[in-house]
């Protein structure tokens, strides 16, 4: 089963009006696990109001839970969507284009920012998180795409 927890940080999920709470997802991860039911989590790096702290709580989480499976993504924000639209409401900001975060991997770039994190640094704890956790898949990547 594939679950976009998107955070581990209670803060962030209500930020982006998630409507769960790291609990619930810790729950439903259990019950899965219960009954021998693989879960892939995909997580998102630089949601609005992202900081260290709530990069750290995700990090805890994941720990935590040991997902079979994991993605590690950077905000991308489409346009037409609401933080698009209006971004005043959120603590972030993005370019005035659109612009597709994943590509080859170990050359993925970022326009997301966030009032405590710049591009770089969200992207820079997005591939620590990778190597962290999935310490083989740039490798294996390369290998598929060779």
């Amino acid at each position: 089963v594939f679950i976009g927890v998107e955070s581990g940080s209670a803060q962030i999920l209500k930020n982006i009006r998630k409507g769960t709470t790291p609990e619930l997802n810790r729950k439903a991860i259990e019950i899965l696990k219960k009954y021998s039911i693989r879960v892939k989590t995909v997580f998102v790096i630089g949601l609005p109001g992202e900081t260290y702290k709530t990069i750290q709580d995700t990090e805890q989480f994941i720990e935590e839970v040991q997902p079979d499976d994991l993605d590690l993504t950077v905000l991308t924000v489409y346009p037409g969507s609401h933080i698009w639209t209006h971004p005043e409401r959120y603590d972030c900001s993005f370019g005035d284009y659109y612009h597709h975060y994943k590509g080859t991997a170990g050359e993925y770039t970022a326009t997301i920012r966030t009032k405590a994190l710049s591009s770089e640094q969200i992207l820079s704890e997005r591939d620590r998180l990778e190597a962290k956790f999935l310490p083989d898949h740039i490798e294996q990547w390369k290998k598929l795409h060779a």
